[in-house]
């Protein structure tokens, strides 16, 4: 894979319901961790060498340590006796939870937004809509401009329930399923129906449709479960065996 050109991906630690979360150096390694794992280039499976990230970033082990431990109790990393930290690979069954859980979640916050939204507010959507149109069109890097557009549309939305920890919940689970989104689309390219999909959402918000609206962001979290899945199963890239927590 060529080097990842997102330059302002989604941050799960930039979505928070108190105040912003000082910048010291467990939280800068955490962040450095997170993001190269979300952009591949930690890919799950893939051992972690605490010393190797403390140089990578030029600070000393024990941060790196604290930041892994955390990603760890997130769900993002994992250890295992003799082999050390690795980045989590879920399970086909466990994708399917996450993808389940995201499919309730998000469906459960453009009900709450449908009430509220306002003509500028589709004017934004539609903005950030026709921004992944532009990556699906480029070369090079498409895919990594694409998803991180995919993911702003997506949080946008969520943030428009005005419900923060909602938010925050579901800005997780976008990172969790990051990574194996990226080895799909790295092989498959960005899907064809995916505008037709979200064209779909934003005009059943705008006849004010609610309960529909949850319903069809439900079915577009899912289908895309339903392609993710079997690919990475496919390609070696998920668990065999089931991980606690």
């Amino acid at each position: 894979m060529s080097k990842p050109n997102m330059t302002n991906p989604a941050d799960v630690t930039a979505i928070s319901d108190g105040p912003p979360e000082p910048a010291s150096s467990e939280v800068e390694a955490y962040r450095h961790i997170l993001r190269r794992i979300r952009l591949g280039e930690l890919q799950p499976g893939a051992r972690m060498r605490t010393e190797d990230i403390a140089v990578t970033i030029g600070m000393s082990r024990q941060p790196v340590r604290e930041a892994i431990r955390r990603l760890e109790a997130e769900g993002y990393v994992t250890s295992r006796p003799n082999r050390g930290a690795m980045v989590r690979q879920y399970t086909p069954e466990q994708l399917l939870e996450l993808f389940e859980i995201r499919a309730a979640l998000e469906g459960l916050a453009v009900q709450i937004a449908a009430p509220q939204l306002q003509p500028d507010d589709f004017t934004r959507l539609e903005a950030q809509l026709a921004l992944m149109d532009d990556a699906s069109a480029s070369c090079g890097e498409a895919t990594n401009d694409w998803l991180a557009r995919h993911v702003e549309f997506h949080l946008h939305l969520v943030r428009l329930a005005r419900r923060p920890r909602l938010a925050i919940e579901i800005a997780r689970l976008h990172a969790m399923l990051e990574p194996y989104l990226r080895l799909w689309f790295v092989n498959a390219g960005t899907p064809t129906n995916s505008r037709d999909e979200h064209d779909q959402i934003l005009q059943i918000l705008r006849y004010g449709y609610p309960k529909h609206a949850e319903d069809v962001m439900r079915a577009h979290v899912l289908s895309t479960a339903a392609h993710i899945i079997p690919h990475v199963k496919f390609i070696g890239q998920t668990a065999t065996l089931d991980e606690p927590g």
